[in-house]
């Protein structure tokens, strides 16, 4: 045998032994006549089959025990299974059924090997794009590292999205607490629990596909090579949006950020456009107001999550979406159809400022029905004033000091002049 049973009295025991060799040892008062636990080696029975080679080992490998380490001659805590111990009446029931640790036992012989979905050792795919590997159960463990997100609307097709553009390959949907949840990781930990044959929930967002089940979840793997699919954005008008980002943590997007400002006529074509004129390789809007460019595009400590947290309606064209109060959402500038412009201005432009409360210049003011950025300009002069000031297409304003706002991308100064329409006269922030 090569390893050391112990026989306990009263206990069930099948561990293969002959019938007629087992019931001799169970009726030998030296084997099983007591209480007390005693080795194989003391059983006059059992001594001719046992092998003391201490080079001797299972061919195949061994599996512990509960709560052992296989040791010689160490009590275990307890037989695997509902083997509790009893002599008298029925037998007890079964309240905390340990079970062996195969976590690191995993055969690779012949008829050793389980076969099809209960082999936990199953082999990954290799070709590169996302397919199901099992079903496991969402306690005590699932993934290894990455990040979690709740999401109405979940679907297979959106979870593996998530997990791959944030540089993750194992992707898991299913519902927990009630609720459908996607989660990425880098594997699947040791002590997941298999559960062939129970993910059978269609997704909320998809009911093609199977998002695991109450407290189960359908696991997937991309191989290496495997693209990231950008997710779509209903209304967006411009392919290369990437995602819902949340900036989360200290090497996120949110510390990459070159360049931002404050809209309230926001919309995403904007954003692009500015951040193609600031030569950032990325764009995104968040809480519908805020646009952010960046020339270094690692997500970092972020991470893509579900469309639907990015609910923020873009504050110049409500039927687009720029982000959240917490997140954002992202664009590719390389891949889209903006590029850096060179705008004509008049002569003495210094660019387009907020102006909240219009007090940015604070001399006299005027509107005119034909105004033009000209006639500003000489206006304020032949008052002595050193600076002008548009807004609203058909307002002048003097001063000699800006008090106002912070600059603000050219786009914002956008409304044509009364006096002709080819010429811009600020919006609702200020050309000065």
């Amino acid at each position: 045998m090569g390893k050391s049973v112990l026989l306990v009295k009263q206990a069930e025991l099948t561990i293969r032994w002959d019938t007629k060799i087992l019931g001799t040892a169970l009726n030998n008062t030296q084997c099983a006549g007591s209480l007390a636990a005693k080795t194989i080696q003391t059983c006059e029975v059992f001594a001719p089959y046992f092998d003391a080679n201490p080079s001797c080992s299972p061919s195949k490998g061994q599996m512990n025990e509960p709560g052992s380490t296989n040791d010689d001659l160490v009590p275990i805590d307890a037989l695997p299974g509902c083997n509790s111990l009893w002599g008298q009446g029925a037998k007890p029931a079964c309240t905390n059924s340990p079970t062996p640790n195969v976590a690191n036992w995993q055969g690779t012989d012949g008829s050793l090997v389980a076969s099809g979905s209960n082999n936990k050792a199953r082999k990954l795919p290799t070709t590169p794009g996302w397919a199901e590997i099992g079903c496991i159960k969402d306690a005590p463990a699932m993934l290894t590292g990455g990040y979690t997100f709740y999401d109405t609307a979940l679907s297979v097709t959106s979870c593996t999205a998530a997990c791959s553009k944030s540089g993750y390959n194992y992707a898991a949907v299913g519902q927990k607490v009630g609720k459908a949840l996607c989660q990425c990781g880098t594997g699947v930990e040791d002590q997941a629990q298999v559960l062939p044959g129970t993910c059978t929930m269609a997704c909320p967002g998809n009911s093609k596909q199977l998002c695991g089940n109450a407290a189960t979840h359908s696991v997937y793997y991309a191989p290496p090579g495997t693209p990231a699919v950008n997710a779509t954005l209903p209304n967006n008008t411009d392919s290369s949006y990437t995602g819902c980002y949340s900036p989360a943590g200290s090497t996120s997007l949110s510390t990459k950020v070159t360049f931002q400002y404050n809209d309230n006529t926001l919309t995403t074509e904007g954003c692009l456009q500015i951040c193609a004129n600031k030569n950032a390789t990325w764009a995104a809007t968040s809480a519908g107001k805020t646009c952010l460019c960046g020339t270094d595009y690692s997500i970092g400590s972020g991470y893509y999550r579900d469309q639907s947290s990015c609910y923020s309606p873009c504050a110049g064209n409500s039927t687009q979406t720029c982000g959240w109060p917490y997140g954002y959402s992202v664009y590719n500038v390389t891949a889209s159809s903006y590029s850096h412009q060179h705008i004509e201005h008049p002569a003495g432009w210094q660019g387009c400022f907020n102006d909240p409360g219009q007090a940015g210049l604070t001399g006299f003011s005027w509107v005119r029905g034909d105004m033009t950025p000209e006639q500003c300009s000489y206006g304020c002069g032949e008052l002595g004033y050193k600076r002008a000031g548009l807004i609203f297409g058909n307002r002048c304003r003097c001063g000699d000091e800006w008090k106002g706002g912070a600059l603000y991308p050219y786009t914002s100064c956008q409304m044509p002049c009364a006096g002709d329409k080819n010429e811009t006269c600020g919006g609702t922030a200020s050309s000065l």
